[in-house]
């Protein structure tokens, strides 16, 4: 039998995908082992994710937690379509992650302005965080009206894909194509960016 060139990456690949779509049935049931199933494959995953951003251990450790409450509390409008659940954790991941930096940053600011301190504005391109909201912000606005409707109630808003549907009088599927695309466009925009 001759084995084509990817067959048996392919192969594993929709292994994985299956799996992690049954775990995730099973959690959506209430089933606290399929979480902890979910959580063994991918706590180093979002682990060393987190860790990358925020840089301070205690930070990570407290972003974690967060991470997977929301895992849990969100789990029945979650949904997988041709992903594992990696993809959504590590994007709450980076979302919480910039939240407690951007909060950091702003208690650091405080206490030197406290002290009659001033900080020294970076010249240049702004690093980190900022600069990366600020890219993401002008890939969003230029996006088509609808998408950034989407974008904007089911990112921001934190809306589920079935309640976004009904405030723009779309279908539940448009909304979750509609994201996709606009999460694929963003990745692709992030990685020719050299921001990953």
């Amino acid at each position: 039998m001759v084995m084509r060139r990817g067959t048996r990456s392919g192969a594993k690949r929709q292994n994985v995908l299956a799996r992690d779509a049954t775990v995730l049935r099973r959690m959506k049931s209430g089933d606290v082992d399929a979480f902890r199933t979910l959580y063994d494959l991918y706590v180093r995953d979002v682990y060393r994710y987190t860790i990358s951003i925020v840089r301070n251990e205690t930070d990570t450790d407290d972003v974690l937690q967060i991470v997977w409450l929301t895992f849990w509390a969100k789990r029945h409008q979650i949904e997988v379509h041709g992903e594992t659940v990696l993809p959504w954790l590590l994007v709450t991941a980076r979302h919480l992650s910039l939240k407690r930096v951007a909060a950091r940053s702003r208690v650091e600011t405080n206490l030197l302005d406290d002290y009659g301190l001033t900080a020294v504005a970076p010249q240049g391109p702004l690093p980190g965080y900022e600069g990366l909201l600020r890219y993401v912000d002008e890939l969003v606005a230029s996006l088509p009206a609808m998408d950034r409707a989407v974008f904007e109630l089911c990112v921001h808003d934190d809306l589920s894909y079935a309640a976004a549907a009904e405030e723009l009088g779309i279908s539940t599927s448009a909304v979750r194509n509609r994201l996709h695309r606009i999460r694929l466009r963003l990745r692709v925009s992030l990685t020719n960016e050299g921001i990953s």
